[in-house]
């Protein structure tokens, strides 16, 4: 998945390894070939906007619709306290 004009070095953070590992190889140059590749529970893409993340989640080996998350300043007791607020979901292709 692509974004236009987004933050081409967002942080990434991930929650637990998985058991699972994959292998890639991609055409017959070595070179782009990746084995025992990790996978994880969850991968969450700190800032692929301007205060705007993205978190893939799993669910049994399953990768659920991916969420943008808009960080929004509440009213607080103290100043620059934010929260992250569910923005919207994006929803995969349906078949024609």
């Amino acid at each position: 998945m692509r974004f236009a004009g987004n933050n081409p070095m967002p942080q990434i953070k991930s929650d637990s390894v998985l058991p699972t590992t994959f292998n890639y190889f991609i055409g017959d140059n070595q070179s782009k070939w990746y084995t025992d590749v990790a996978s994880y529970s969850s991968i969450h893409y700190q800032g692929i906007y301007p205060g705007i993340d993205l978190h893939y989640d799993s669910n049994h080996g399953q990768m659920k619709v991916p969420i943008l998350w808009l960080q929004a300043l509440i009213p607080a007791r103290s100043a620059g306290t934010t929260m992250v607020q569910p923005v919207f979901k994006l929803m995969p292709p349906t078949a024609h």
